[in-house]
This record gives C-alpha cells, structure tokens and sequence, in this order.
C-alpha cells in the first residue's frame, strides 16, 4: 500500500502515457484534460508520454519517479495496458509507497479482476476522470477515507471495494480549456487535437463507447469549440503541420448545432479533421464543412453487407456511400475509411461484399485511406459479453502478457487472462481462421490503398470472390515467404509487397493484355507517388536553339485502351474494354491521377529527348492545326509546369 505525510503541501502527480513512434502523432487528450483540471485546483502535473520498445520497463520506471512523485497515474488502452501493468509494477519495486492509479476506457471494465490479479494497481478510475481524480488526489493528500469519492475501485485493507459510478459532467464547458504548455514536448507532435464532446446515442455490439458513456451524448458549444479550435491551431502552428482534430466519435450528429458550428469556421482558414457517421453527411454539408476549413474525415463503415450492419447494430444504408465518397473527393476532403472483418457471425459473403466495397471506395475517392482491421474484442462490448468464454488465453502471442501470466500463481485465475486481454485473443469463429483474418486484412488493405482496379478487374475477369482471390494471394505469397508483420509506412509497404503482388499476377494469369495495362498505369501511378526530383534542369526561358528535356522522373506513356475509362466502368462493375490508344503524364509526387494527354502532345512531348532544337521540333510538328505560335506557347507551359526543361 502507500503512505502519504499529512505535512505534505503540494501534490506532485505524474501522468503517464505510453506510444511507440506510430502512435506519437498526437498528444495525449485525456491526461492533458486531467492534468489541466487538477492544476487549475491547486496540484502540480507532470505529463510523460514515452516512447515503447523492446525492456524498456526499468528505464520507463526510473523516468516516471525521477521527478519524485507523490501519485502516479497511468492512461490505458487496450493496447497499452500490458506495457502499464508492467512499468507499474517496476515503480512499486522503487518506491513502495506511491500510490498508482490507472484510468481510461479498458480499466473500466473488469476492475476488480485487475485490482485482484495485479498488487500494483491501487486505484482504478472508472469512466469520467477529471471530478474523480481531483477528489482522489484530496483524499490522499489530507489522508482522508475514500468511501465517498464516486466512480473508483480500489484495494481497502486487502479488499477490494467498488464505489457506485459517478454522474456525468452534464455542461462540457465548465471545464477549464485545455494549457498545452503541460505537454513536456510539443514539437514531438504532429498535430493538435481538441475534444469536441463525449459519448455516442448509438449501440454498435463491437464498440465501448456506448458502454463507456452509457449513450449519454454530449457536445461542447458552438463558440467554445471554435474558440478551442483557433487556440489550439496558434498554440501548434509554429512547430508542427497545424492541422487540429476534433475527437468525438460523433461529431455532426446534430444538424442545429452542426449549422450554428460550422459558420463559425468561415474564412479562418484553420485545418481541421473530424469524424463523421455517414448517415449524417449528404452534399450540401460536404460543401460547408470545406468552407469551413475541414480536410479531413474519418468515417466508420465497417462492414459493406446489409445483414452484418444489422447484427453489428450499425444500421447504415450504404446506398449512397459512392455518391457521398464522389462529394468527398469533388471538394477535396481526405477521407479515411474503416472496415473491419472478422466478427462472430460473419459469412464468406459478407466477407466478401465488405471487401468489394473498400476496392471500389478508393476509385471514388482515389487519395482517401482505406483501412481493414481485423476484429478487435473490446472489454465491455456487446460482443466481448457474448463470446467471452471462447477467447482462448493459451494462444495470446504477446510477450508481455506471457510475462505478467507467469507472475499470477493461482492456476484458475490465470485461466482468466483473457478477460483482461481480450484484443490479444483468437476468438474462435466458424468460418475465418484468425491468421487468415490477419493476413487477409494486411493483404487487401495494400490491395485497396494501390491496385484498387487491378484487383477489381481480377475479380471481373476471372469470376472470383474477394474471398477466393485473397486465399489463392496469400498461399502464393506465403509460399514466397513474405513476412506479414504490418508495415506502417506507405513507401516501405508498396516496395515490400509490390515485387511479390507481381509475380504473382504474372505466374497466375499469364500475359493478360487488358491486365497488364491497367496494373502498369496504377503502378506506375503509385512509384510515381513516391518519386523525388533529385535534379532539374535549368528554367530559363526557351529559345530557338534550346534544347528542351522531359525532366528526370517523368514519365510518359503510351496504353492501347484508355485506363481511365475502365476504371470508370469499374466503378460500375462492368467492363467494356474499347482498344483506342491514350496517353498519360506521371509526375514524381503527384498523389492525383496522371494527367491525360492528347496524341498531339503526347507527339511533342516524344520529340523532347534533348537532342532536338525548339526549331526543330516547331517545323517538324506544325501544320494547319498546330501553328508554330500554338507550339511555341505550349512548349513555354510545359516548362513553367517542370515537365520539361532545357
């Protein structure tokens, strides 16, 4: 237990949050939230967000209590709760007596298992943290009893003791806005982010949202999150991209307030990010929501078959997802997608009507994210409370977890790990073996994010399911031995998969014409991608004796059909191969669509090897309908647009 000096005046309270570097983006909402409403009181908060990699435990330990804590509090995920219980345990080794306390949505469920199973957790927050921390850090402080501090559980004289829920804050703006100058770095993050309410009117069986907030919905003002909006982007803006998001599952779902929001935002020319419930969003919104500076959303659809939208308790009509997808990229709003297979009563046919859906979804909107997740047990779902007892706990595969199992003596407490972990669990399906649900998200994620139409295409040519196309993939690559850890960044995952994604089309479907044309153009668009000029020829102005270059990394081609047209048709799915030649322009750096070109400027653009004079090129190609003055000036844009130079 802890001891806390009754002389003692100020409280030094360490807040902790764990991220590895692909989770280091944004700072930390919810102890910055805390640590702002304890310090408004009175205490004295110290954020540490750090950094998670291979025994890093005693290191993390020893951060934590350099500062010599009076209270350690930790915030937890469910992906970060190993790596917490672990640190925790190395700062009770150091000092005894610190109170822990640890809070967030995944301690909020099974608490008692957690204070039962781990000596060093004292305390668990449960839900809304702020009132109750306060109150928790006063009590220990005067060393006062807690049997009156609502929404805690914690350990009393070798008991555990489970103190009835605390009401939620009903007026979000009584709370103080956020001091970002708490954060220990602000330079580490790559954007700010603001919390715009709390909770969600819906009941989805996979999300603890609902559970968390218990659907009590709640968004701050107007003027409030406005006002929050345009401090946050000035406080971030001159170390980082600048670009603000709002957290809240369910931003837009007031149409009043959304409209009363939104005119706020009109010409302040602040990049925000939001997300979004689809069913919400229709064209006339799109447009003010760019008007009001949003370029990014995220939008949770989940699953594209009907019947799984009713089991899953999502509801969405899907109907018009392409439309509002096309509305998207017209105004030119990043979107970002989520999918999600694998959930206990899914067929191969949702399987497959989800995963033709995300194919399709990127050629209506070429530069939004596609995301595809495996199932994720949350501890409070709908679906952890159905399937609880077919997790199995022997085939978790975390290190860490195995690490904190052995410490538990009791056999039949052991047994119980997967309550506590349920994300790390095999839970076991019918239909899907977990490791072909792995592999199958790693695989069409890459397949949407770079060859959408080829792999739709695939699917039209051959007459294949998603499902069957992915298992003939993945015993193709397996058979390569890819390694299918997931690859976070872009570039590294298209040259990790690209060669393999090749062979295969090669050695499965022979010398396909049609194929190879639309692979090539979406290959070449996505190297391109990624492509950098490393240098550039001069661009000083042409004359008659210059002798002008396509720049390095452009490239020009040639196709006997028209890509852009059987991608259209496969929006549609049909597929109406017309053999009439077109050309394209691919820009390093571009992530749009290559530039379509006509036959005459694909003709001038080939004589501009370097070798030719402007004379030259202007007496070779004109004639009655190209002038020497149209070919000079169309020369003079493809310069200033560094395609070529001289």
């Amino acid at each position: 237990m802890y001891n806390i000096s009754k002389s003692q005046k100020l409280m030094k309270i360490v807040l902790v949050q764990f991220h590895t570097d692909s989770e280091g983006g944004l700072p930390p909402l919810g102890i910055l939230s805390l640590a702002n409403y304890i310090k408004k009181h009175g205490h004295e908060p110290k954020i540490q967000t750090i950094k998670r990699h291979p025994n890093f435990y005693k290191a993390a330990a020893k951060q934590i209590l350099s500062s010599n804590p009076k209270i350690i509090g930790f915030s937890v995920m469910c992906n970060t709760l190993p790596s917490c219980l672990i640190v925790a345990r190395e700062c009770k080794k150091l000092s005894k007596n610190v109170p822990i306390v640890f809070g967030g949505p995944d301690v909020t469920f099974e608490d008692y298992l957690l204070l039962k199973l781990f000596n060093q957790i004292d305390i668990i927050v449960r839900g809304e943290g702020e009132i109750t921390f306060l109150e928790l850090v006063n009590a220990i402080k005067t060393r006062t009893p807690f049997n009156n501090i609502l929404g805690i559980t914690y350990k009393k004289t070798y008991k555990i003791k489970r103190n009835p829920d605390r009401p939620f804050i009903k007026d979000l703006d009584v709370l103080p806005p956020i001091d970002y100058s708490l954060l220990p770095n602000i330079k580490e993050f790559e954007a700010a982010q603001i919390e715009g309410g709390r909770g969600c009117p819906h009941q989805c069986t996979y999300c603890s949202t609902c559970k968390m907030w218990k659907r009590n919905f709640r968004i701050k003002s107007p003027k409030r999150l406005a006002k929050e909006l345009e401090d946050a982007y000035l406080c971030f803006r001159p170390h980082t991209s600048a670009q603000v998001a709002i957290v809240h599952d369910h931003l837009l779902a007031n149409r009043k307030w959304t409209d009363r929001f939104l005119p706020l935002l009109y010409n302040k020319k602040i990049p925000w990010a939001c997300d979004a419930r689809y069913n919400t969003l229709d064209q006339n919104l799109i447009k003010k929501l760019k008007k009001a500076g949003c370029n990014s959303v995220f939008i949770g659809v989940e699953s594209g078959s009907a019947r799984m939208q009713r089991l899953i308790k999502k509801h969405l009509d899907l109907s018009n997802f392409y439309n509002i997808l096309g509305c998207f990229s017209k105004n030119n709003i990043h979107c970002i997608l989520s999918f999600m297979i694998g959930f206990p009563q899914e067929k191969k046919a949702d399987l497959n009507q989800t995963l033709q859906m995300a194919l399709k979804a990127k050629l209506f909107h070429p530069v939004s994210i596609v995301q595809i997740n495996g199932l994720s047990v949350l501890k409070g779902t709908e679906i952890f409370n159905k399937i609880k007892n077919r997790l199995d706990p022997n085939k978790i595969e975390s290190p860490e977890i195995k690490l904190l199992s052995r410490a538990i003596r009791n056999k039949n407490d052991r047994k119980k790990i997967g309550l506590l972990f349920p994300s790390y669990c095999h839970a076991k399906t019918n239909d899907f073996p977990p490791l072909f649900l792995k592999k199958t998200s790693i695989l069409f994620t890459f397949l949407c994010d770079f060859f959408p139409a080829t792999t739709l295409l695939l699917l039209n040519l051959f007459n294949q399911t998603p499902y069957q196309l992915g298992k003939l993939i993945i015993s193709f690559l397996d058979d390569e031995k890819i390694t299918w850890g997931p690859i976070l960044n872009p570039k590294t995952t298209l040259t990790h998969h690209l060669k393999y994604f090749d062979k295969f089309i090669k050695t499965t479907y022979g010398s396909n014409k049609i194929l190879e044309k639309i692979f090539s153009y979406e290959r070449l668009s996505q190297t391109s991608r990624f492509d950098t000029r490393k240098s550039v020829a001069s661009y000083s102005k042409m004359k008659f004796s210059s002798r002008p270059k396509i720049l390095k990394g452009i490239k020009i081609k040639r196709f006997s059909c028209d890509p852009a047209i059987t991608i259209e048709d496969l929006k549609h799915d049909r597929i109406n191969i017309k053999r009439s030649p077109s050309f394209y322009v691919f820009i390093p750096g571009n992530i749009f669509a290559p530039i379509p070109l006509s036959k005459p400027l694909y003709k001038l653009l080939s004589t501009c090897t370097g070798k030719n004079t402007v004379r030259n090129i202007l007496f070779t190609l004109s004639d009655r309908k190209n002038t020497l003055g149209n070919l000079s000036k169309t020369l003079e844009l493809l310069r200033k647009n560094k395609i070529i130079g001289i």
